[in-house]
């Protein structure tokens, strides 16, 4: 029960993502850490497995864009200098309309709800 309830608080403190099992790991480490979160599941009723999830699919996210970003670089790398010009200054006005369209959203909600308070408030009055 000790070895239990300290393998559970170990892994509170250090977190989940310790956790995760990878290919290149020893295959003693492999076992601890499936018993680990054989026990940590248990203790949580499997939320530490949901977690464990929520890490593994952000890691490969990060890994896909970084891919992503690889794959354009080529890209752009391989078009002639005056393609390459015209289609990063389309992508930074893209970016500076998709910019000022979130500004002016931001801007008509703090105006709106200005005016929610000022009817809330008006309403207390009477």
């Amino acid at each position: 029960m000790r070895l239990g309830t300290l393998i559970i608080l170990s892994v509170f403190l250090v977190g989940c993502s310790n956790l995760l099992i990878n290919e290149d790991d020893p295959a003693g480490s492999k076992v601890v850490k499936v018993t680990a979160r054989t026990l940590l599941g248990v203790g949580t009723l499997g939320i530490s497995e949901i977690e464990m999830e929520n890490i593994k699919y952000k890691i490969s996210a990060e890994a896909r864009a970084r891919e992503k970003e690889k794959q354009f670089q080529q890209y752009l790398e391989s078009l002639p200098p005056e393609e390459r010009r015209a289609l990063v200054n389309q992508l930074i006005i893209e970016r500076e309309r998709a910019s000022g369209q979130t500004a002016v959203a931001r801007e008509r909600a703090r105006g709106e709800a200005i005016q929610g308070y000022f009817l809330m408030r008006g309403l207390r009055g009477r």
